[in-house]
């Protein structure tokens, strides 16, 4: 799980917690549902074309390459849905949106990264100065270069939210019962920083390479609740 996706996840998981109990959870899924999505997905199959259309009248067709929440939403099952009148239309896919430090760095470390197998069986990664760590990922070791260029996929160098411009999340139950979560947050590369303007390496936290500090707003129950990470 890349950088940003954990933000997203960590800040609806917090804001959860405060906002669940207040709210019904008769809209459950069960584990079997999932399940048998998971099994409908296994094997794809080719891809839908560029130019393919997907709308409510033929979404049934290409739903093994949906989300399992993206299904849902098309079932209409629950008070959020798809508007009758959706349409996704497939494009073609789009590269060259990293910023050129990020390549620059991957051009000029990539090829010195190694793993080392530790006695204790854990792997460790060498001579990572940035960018994408094992740009040709290959044998030995392959699944864990893999896992290693996801999980050190680019994020900006900070990324956060203050009380000027304070994020927030709503959450609307089954009844139209609206509830609103704000919060602060502050995301920072520590290390291995390769953005314009930042040094490789911050000092404010020695040994780490990503920090995270979170800190709700409202509601007034949850408010000043704060994690940090290192």
């Amino acid at each position: 799980m890349n950088k940003v996706i954990r933000i997203v996840f960590t800040i609806v998981a917090i804001s959860a917690l405060f906002v669940l109990p207040s709210m019904t959870l008769a809209q459950s899924t069960n584990r079997g549902e999932l399940a048998q999505f998971l099994n409908e997905t296994t094997n794809q199959g080719p891809p839908p074309p560029v130019g393919t259309r997907i709308t409510m009248a033929n979404w049934q067709q290409y739903k093994q390459f949906m989300p399992f929440g993206m299904v849902k939403l098309f079932e209409g099952q629950y008070q959020w849905k798809m508007p009758a009148d959706v349409e996704l239309d497939v494009g073609s896919a789009r590269y060259g949106n990293l910023p050129k430090t990020w390549v620059e760095a991957t051009e000029k470390y990539g090829a010195q990264d190694t793993v080392e197998v530790l006695p204790n069986g854990h792997f460790k990664i060498n001579n990572y100065h940035g960018g994408v760590v094992f740009p040709d990922p290959r044998e030995p070791h392959k699944g864990f270069k893999i896992l290693a260029n996801v999980f050190f996929a680019h994020a900006p160098a900070i990324f956060g939210a203050g009380p000027e411009n304070t994020s927030a999340i709503w959450f609307v139950d089954r009844f139209g019962n609206i509830s609103e979560d704000t919060f602060d947050f502050i995301y920072r590369q520590s290390g291995w920083d390769t953005d314009a303007g930042f040094p490789p390496d911050e000092d404010y936290a020695p040994g780490t390479w990503y920090t995270e500090w979170f800190m709700e707003e409202t509601p007034e129950q949850a408010r000043y609740t704060a994690t940090l990470a290192l």
